[in-house]
């Protein structure tokens, strides 16, 4: 924890009444300093601020006592239920959840507090629940794939708030959720290790493929905190991390591996050449390297990530590489994917 923050500010911080995401493309922007209030809150704590364990606290209750949130609006099927939704699991719900986790060790709750807290935080994961448990399967043709609907990213997403609840309550029914939701996923997989829900999302198939990366790994860690070894479990010998990993890897130094996946062009976002891959820049699709490496100094894909930082390496270059090498090199960062600032930890000596 030495590349924690010593401080953070902790002033006044925003709640919401509602999440107003967009109708097409989008999240709720609001909430993404939410989000990253809590993140940097959280690594603060970690680092022994005890002023920021006690904001961490402050800040949840202001949201469970004077936020009057509600929950998603827009119907199942449409774009606007499924960003709102995403935009309360991934900026409010998981981030407020890890730093309550990490609070909770320096400085508990009273037992009022945290009643209070407890009820409005499960109606939440209640209400902005997505995990498509019980929708089927995609139909192939124009849908790009016949995986499982629940292997989604925004599947995992809601899954996290899930498990993150289920860890903060000591109820094993919400944090069995996460564990399901790791071999749901993974059980998507092609051969090739490509995640098939993703990676036909036209120029945002490697976009959305590192991100669900992020969230795998999200998913992994809070388990890890309970003993439970997810890293290491997969449905099947073929469809593990490390063949999603290893896909990303190669995807990203030779793009026309994707193409044939990408060009369903399932809502692609705001590009529409799906030859044209777009990784939205290091953030949240690379999020995962840092803890990966961590937890996998010695695998291949790791040995290969820290290879491209040697001087002398002659690893394959693409017009992707480059952000790929900014990523390692910038040894973790807090990103919302990942859901916590990894450099705080996970940073590998050995890239500082």
């Amino acid at each position: 924890i030495h590349m924690c923050p010593g401080s953070v500010p902790v002033g006044n911080s925003q709640v919401f009444g509602s999440v107003t995401a967009p109708r097409g493309y989008g999240l709720d922007k609001r909430y993404y300093e939410v989000g990253t209030r809590f993140r940097s809150l959280g690594a603060a704590c970690l680092r022994g601020a005890a002023n920021a364990c006690d904001a961490i606290h402050d800040y949840a209750l202001d949201w469970a006592q004077s936020s009057g949130l509600g929950g998603p609006e827009g119907r199942k099927d449409k774009p606007l239920y499924w960003n709102n939704t995403l935009t309360a699991n991934m900026r409010l719900l998981s981030p407020m959840l890890a730093a309550l986790g990490v609070a909770e060790q320096f400085t508990p709750l009273a037992p009022g507090d945290r009643d209070v807290l407890g009820r409005w935080l499960k109606a939440k994961v209640d209400e902005y629940e997505h995990g498509m448990r019980r929708q089927g399967s995609y139909k192939g043709g124009r849908d790009g794939t016949r995986a499982r609907k629940a292997a989604h990213n925004h599947a995992v997403q809601s899954s996290i708030a899930a498990m993150s609840y289920g860890a903060w309550s000591n109820d094993k029914k919400y944090f069995k959720t996460g564990i399901d939701q790791w071999f749901i996923t993974l059980k998507s997989m092609r051969k090739d290790g490509s995640l098939p829900i993703e990676t036909r999302r036209g120029a945002r198939a490697l976009f959305y493929h590192g991100r669900t990366l992020s969230a795998l790994v999200q998913l992994a860690e809070r388990a890890a905190v309970q003993g439970i070894d997810l890293f290491n479990s997969a449905p099947r010998r073929n469809k593990t991390i490390h063949h999603a990993v290893a896909f990303f890897l190669d995807a990203v130094e030779e793009p026309d591996l994707v193409l044939k996946y990408a060009k369903t062009n399932k809502a692609p976002g705001p590009s529409k050449d799906y030859k044209f891959q777009d990784l939205g820049g290091m953030g949240s699709t690379m999020g995962w390297i840092a803890p990966y490496i961590s937890r996998f100094p010695d695998h291949p894909n790791s040995q290969r990530l820290i290879a491209r930082m040697s001087s002398t390496h002659s690893e394959p270059k693409s017009y992707l590489t480059h952000e790929l090498d900014s990523a390692v090199r910038a040894n973790g960062f807090s990103s919302e994917w990942i859901g916590v600032d990894a450099k705080c930890l996970y940073a590998d000596p050995r890239l500082s």
